[in-house]
């Protein structure tokens, strides 16, 4: 569906990905604007799938983030759900 977004409306089309410290999640990245299914075989590959009951989902999230906070592995990026049962990421802006 994304795919067919960026196809059908004006977007931005990337041709260097910055953003990830590790060349797969680039290429993942690319692949998922792309709607190309092999994404998730790079997610897979490197144990980024996980699998939860949707009822579940926001617990899980909860946990994970309290987890990760409590270790410092959190700081400055937010994941979660918002109040749709969405999954959101965000940055809080770097101290002045």
């Amino acid at each position: 569906m994304f795919a067919h977004w960026c196809e059908a409306f004006a977007a931005h089309h990337l041709e260097e990905v910055r953003r990830f410290s590790e060349a797969w999640q680039g290429e993942a990245s690319l692949l998922l604007r792309q709607g190309d299914p092999a994404a998730a075989g790079l997610y897979g590959d490197h144990e980024r799938l996980h699998t939860v009951h949707p009822a579940l989902l926001a617990d899980r999230v909860a946990r994970q983030h309290q987890q990760l906070s409590a270790g410092g592995e959190n700081r400055g990026r937010h994941h979660g759900l918002d109040r749709h049962g969405q999954g959101y990421q965000r940055r809080d802006p770097a101290p002045p």
